[in-house]
């Protein structure tokens, strides 16, 4: 008996009566879940936070720094990066261009899939900048688009976005513990 011939192929239509956290690769449900953790949370702020902070200085009025909204690729790939700094019109509802910077934070359920997966998404859709933030380590890595590959860039090192507007990325101090009496 051999598998079966018909793989289900979904679109953004069926995607967007679903509930829960999804995304779309290519027709296939990809299940973001479990939901993300605080510190993961609290660091997708702080670095949205330095990175507007910087915008702000610049007058980099043109860009627009987005925390976790879909991107449509295309009609059969959705996906939902933790930070993407978007140039050109604000996004109403979705991403719908590509975006200069994307930051994902690893967490113990997607750590492969933003390695891997989407680290060649991104670089194939020409993604300028690619952050992939460890919580773990707490470390990140800046990977910078030559052609369609990715190579490391210094961490702290500034990089350029749109109209010449450059960005200093850096991994925020560790919360304290908080101390329980």
């Amino acid at each position: 008996m051999g598998f079966p011939k018909y793989i289900p192929h979904y679109t953004i239509g069926e995607y967007q009566q679903w509930e829960g956290d999804w995304e779309l690769w290519y027709g296939i449900p990809v299940a973001m879940t479990p939901s993300p953790f605080g510190i993961h949370q609290w660091l997708s702020g702080q670095f949205a936070h330095g990175i507007l902070s910087q915008m702000e200085e610049q007058r980099c009025q043109d860009c627009f720094l987005i925390q976790d909204v879909d991107w449509i690729i295309q009609e059969d790939l959705i996906v939902r990066p933790d930070v993407s700094l978007v140039c050109g019109a604000l996004p109403e509802k979705f991403i719908e261009t590509v975006p200069e910077l994307v930051i994902e934070i690893l967490s113990e359920s997607t750590a492969d899939k933003d390695r891997q997966s989407k680290r060649d998404l991104y670089a194939q859709q020409g993604v300028k900048y690619y952050v992939i933030v460890d919580p773990w380590k707490w470390e990140y890595e800046i990977l910078g688009l030559k052609g369609r590959k990715y190579n490391p860039l210094e961490a702290g090192g500034a990089i350029l976005i749109h109209r010449g507007c450059s960005l200093q990325l850096e991994m925020p101090m560790k919360p304290s513990p908080r101390i329980n009496n």
